[in-house]
């Protein structure tokens, strides 16, 4: 977090010296900004004190804050000052009640820029990044983006090839918005947005879900793409980015696309990002090319 300009304090009960020869003793007191101690303020945790101080220290809102707690009087100071607390399941820190922190984790394998920003942005009701590619930001659709969703949507070119899209566009994107709310949070996946960073314009969708394809659970990557942005690329940069999201962070070990023979542009865009054709498969009763790829040791 301290090398993508995250500002960092350390907001312990612990008095000032002692928090000072510990951080000194891991090496890692260049690391944070301010080191507080509970003994600098009125009220000691559970009160919220400390984590407010903490704040205003760093020079920040707490909208903008996240704390990694291991006690429960902790979660429950975090969770006064309106900030959201990650909980860590310290061995060394008894039998903690950690059941109210956003998430727990085990270790510290896992906290890299990415997890934080992404439990940052859900606890805020923000739409997640999911990946950033040269020239496509890739995340969370938001109920402010289904209008440009529901214009793609409506482009003869892109929806005959599209299954589940509701004739009704107006009742698609209650759908969706239905989509955005449940799925996203549940799953920590799902179809995604795509947009152009220079113009900061939606322009097409891109992501993974879960698909039962002849009795089998798979893990299906989806992608299309607004005509006004065919034959540029865009296909294939948005979905190399959630294939290797997919394969990277969220450990899956294999991806199928189900394409349409008839669809050219989609068999060129699997090919290009690595996919083989597999087998053909009959879903309601028409068939279809199943593309896979598979994650290996050099992926």
């Amino acid at each position: 977090m301290y090398h993508h300009g995250i500002k960092l304090a350390i907001a312990s009960s612990s008095t000032n010296q002692e928090i000072n020869d510990v951080v000194t003793a891991l090496g890692i007191k260049p690391y944070f900004e301010h080191l507080i101690s509970g003994t600098t303020v009125a009220h000691s945790k559970p009160a919220p004190d400390i984590f407010l101080k903490a704040a205003k220290e760093l020079g920040i809102q707490t909208n903008e804050c996240m704390i990694i707690e291991d006690s429960y009087n902790g979660l429950i100071a975090g969770k006064s000052a309106g900030i959201p607390v990650i909980g860590f399941a310290n061995p060394n820190s008894g039998n903690q009640n950690l059941s109210g922190a956003c998430i727990i984790i085990e270790g510290f394998d896992e906290v890299d820029y990415s997890f934080i920003h992404q439990i940052h942005a859900r606890e805020n009701g923000l739409p997640v990044t999911i990946s950033s590619t040269s020239r496509l930001i890739i995340r969370e659709l938001s109920e402010n983006d289904l209008s440009e969703l529901k214009e793609i949507y409506a482009q003869p070119d892109v929806k005959k090839y599209i299954e589940d899209i509701d004739n009704d566009l107006n009742v698609e994107i209650e759908k969706q918005k239905a989509y955005i709310k449940n799925v996203y949070p549940f799953y920590k996946y799902g179809l995604w947005g795509i947009f152009h960073k220079e113009s900061n314009r939606l322009i097409g969708r891109c992501g993974i879900q879960n698909k039962i394809i002849q009795g089998k659970d798979e893990i299906e990557l989806g992608y299309l793409l607004s005509k006004d942005y065919w034959g540029y690329g865009f296909a294939s940069e948005s979905a190399k980015a959630v294939i290797d999201y997919a394969f990277h962070d969220l450990q899956f070990k294999r991806v199928v696309a189900v394409i349409d023979p008839a669809n050219h542009r989609s068999i060129k865009v699997a090919e290009r990002i690595g996919m083989t054709k597999e087998k053909t498969v009959s879903l309601k009763n028409k068939e279809y090319f199943l593309y896979q790829r598979s994650k290996t040791n050099g992926t």
